[in-house]
């Protein structure tokens, strides 16, 4: 969904699931990508991630600070937690990890709940709109006051497919 609506609002993503393989750990892998972006989009719902060596934090946890840290714009959504998204396989520990991080999350401004795709894709949309607009520092639409947004269009929706080598000579288009 954020893949479909940062290309369908002329925003090329980053996004950690078209990494390609790297010499360094998934954690600075991570923030190599970060020192290269414009904006950080964090979507946080029923696992905490992967702890890597070395590190007292997950990798998404390292990215979130990391982004503050490059004074990264920074648009976090959190899937209700009466909305499960799937099978929950953390532990107990792990969980109490999940629920502090997205509390500290949800502290943050630039954050907005989801239960739904379809809820997640309109608040993503609405989001992206607000930050190219300039105003990275609006309040993310809540679930009462979606009404007012302007849904995306789904006819105009691109679907990702990596490039193997970079679009060139056609600027204009």
């Amino acid at each position: 969904a954020v893949v479909d609506e940062c290309i369908g609002l002329g925003l090329m993503p980053i996004a950690m699931e078209f990494f390609e393989a790297m010499t360094k750990g998934a954690t600075e892998g991570s923030k190599q990508r970060l020192d290269e972006a414009d904006l950080y989009i964090g979507i946080f719902a029923h696992r905490y991630g992967y702890v890597e060596e070395g590190y007292t934090a997950s990798v998404t946890e390292c990215e979130f600070d990391y982004a503050a840290e490059r004074g990264l714009d920074r648009l976090c959504f959190l899937v209700q937690d009466d909305h499960p998204l799937g099978e929950i396989l953390e532990d107990d520990a792990t969980l109490e990890r999940l629920r502090a991080f997205k509390q500290r999350v949800a502290q943050k401004h630039i954050c907005s709940w989801f239960t739904t795709v379809d809820d997640f894709r309109k608040k993503v949309w609405h989001a992206l709109k607000e930050w190219k607009a300039g105003d990275a520092r609006a309040r993310l639409p809540q679930p009462t006051l979606t009404a007012n947004v302007v849904e995306p269009s789904h006819a105009n929706r691109l679907t990702y497919r990596a490039r193997q080598t970079p679009f060139v000579g056609r600027r204009e288009e």
